[in-house]
């Protein structure tokens, strides 16, 4: 399962997670690439800017650095090593979860 730059539309990132967990044969993994705020939320500054618009309208859905990757390890998920890629919109944190 791949989700990039879209757990902002989750309602309940815990079940959801959950349930991709129960739906992946052993061996499936769950790539998530997101953004990781840091320093009091304030970093970095790309995706602070990003987000300033859907936070004044209601959407403050951003996540910390590491908020994902906790949420897939109680979901059941053996996470594999996390790696930060540069893209057009700032760095974003890529988190990989296997199922057994």
């Amino acid at each position: 399962i791949w989700c990039s730059m879209n757990f902002y539309y989750a309602n309940d990132l815990p079940t959801l997670l959950q349930q991709f967990s129960e739906c992946l044969n052993p061996g499936g993994l769950l790539i998530s690439i997101h953004e990781g705020l840091s320093n009091e939320r304030c970093q970095p500054s790309e995706h602070i800017i990003g987000r300033f618009i859907p936070a004044l309208k209601g959407n403050n859905r951003s996540f910390n650095h590491g908020e994902i990757r906790s949420a897939m390890q109680q979901a059941g998920f053996s996470m594999l090593p996390q790696h930060t890629m540069m893209s057009l919109y700032g760095p974003l944190v890529v988190d990989i979860g296997s199922i057994r």
